[in-house]
């Protein structure tokens, strides 16, 4: 841990100001030694928000698991925002809609923190164009843009990675990634494939966070976008300095495995 707040302290000194810190961390739902020592590792760095990027449970209609989770993050939720995003291990779950108190109808909604628009969609429902979600995030897009925060977008599967899951499972290259290009998206996270990776695609990070206690995936044939990937449970810190979205992501031991600033594209 004391390395942890040391690399925090020098990026302090060195870029100045940092504004409130961001957690994203994702498929949490397996193995619960991992994922409460993943929690414990962003309770001591005092996150104003978390989002996880789906499958927080193996079983979506297990009361168990569901408890289980509860009990894991109960001082977390606390203390900070805590921001589900709908993972195929948690699609039409009851549980999931009664724990949740979450903007606009609770699969897809969008919320602003630290200058960062945050946009959750539920690749399980249709993103096809002209889709009920396809419009809503459209509108989403183009309002963000109009702002000077960035535009951050959450879902569960990744359109890239270089996991041995099949590759973009919902289509999301069809009719996600083109709107990313057009609006200008700073930045997309996914989970479902349970390693951690940074691609660049047209100008755009795309994260795979998918590390917070399921079995690992091997990395299979690697992407031509992929910069980093690692097969390894984790967690991302975002925060913004110097009006900068920095990312640094820590793997369970607290060891810095990746460090990024991304300036704002539009």
């Amino acid at each position: 841990m004391r390395l942890l707040l040391i690399l925090f302290l020098f990026e302090f000194l060195i870029h100045g100001t940092i504004y409130s810190q961001i957690m994203i961390y994702g498929d949490s739902r397996t193995n619960e030694r991992i994922h409460k020592k993943i929690v414990n590792n962003i309770l001591k760095l005092n996150p104003v928000a978390v989002f996880n990027t789906g499958d927080l449970v193996f079983c979506k209609n297990s009361s168990k698991n569901w408890q289980t989770f509860l009990d894991i993050t109960s001082e977390l939720r606390s203390k900070a925002q805590y921001y589900p995003i709908i993972g195929n291990h948690d699609k039409n779950s009851k549980e999931y809609y009664d724990i949740f108190k979450l903007p606009n109808n609770k699969e897809w909604y969008s919320v602003t923190i630290s200058k960062i628009n945050f946009i959750v969609i539920n690749s399980n429902k249709s993103i096809k164009t002209g889709s009920e979600q396809y419009n809503w995030l459209v509108h989403q897009l183009d309002s963000s843009q109009k702002t000077d925060n960035y535009t951050i977008v959450l879902f569960h599967h990744p359109p890239f990675s270089s996991g041995t899951h099949r590759k973009d499972p919902k289509n999301a290259r069809k009719y996600l990634v083109p709107l990313f290009d057009k609006y200008g998206v700073d930045a997309v996270f996914s989970g479902h494939v349970h390693m951690y990776e940074r691609l660049l695609v047209n100008g755009i990070y795309y994260f795979v966070t998918g590390g917070g206690g399921a079995p690992l995936h091997n990395v299979g044939e690697k992407s031509q976008y992929s910069q980093k990937v690692f097969k390894v449970h984790h967690f991302c810190n975002l925060s913004i300095i110097d009006n900068q979205l920095h990312v640094a992501v820590y793997d369970i031991d607290n060891n810095l495995i990746d460090n990024i600033t991304i300036g704002k594209r539009h």
